[in-house]
């Protein structure tokens, strides 16, 4: 979701989440803030967010 505004490298450290696709919505679980790109962060205590499959991917799309 965020990571170094200089380089966009994990290691100077992120916040992750985990994104899962359902078919007809999309939930972000699993927050992060993470600086090794190859081990999970720390959790951040953040409920699941779900969003609408169709609403989430035009938010995307209307990104220009």
């Amino acid at each position: 979701m965020y990571v170094c505004e200089c380089c966009g490298d994990i290691g100077c450290g992120a916040i992750t989440v985990k994104i899962i696709d359902e078919g007809d919505k999309i939930i972000w679980t699993h927050f992060a803030n993470q600086s090794d790109p190859y081990e999970i962060g720390e959790e951040i205590k953040v409920d699941p967010i779900e969003f609408d499959r169709q609403d989430y991917l035009k938010a995307f799309s209307d990104i220009s």
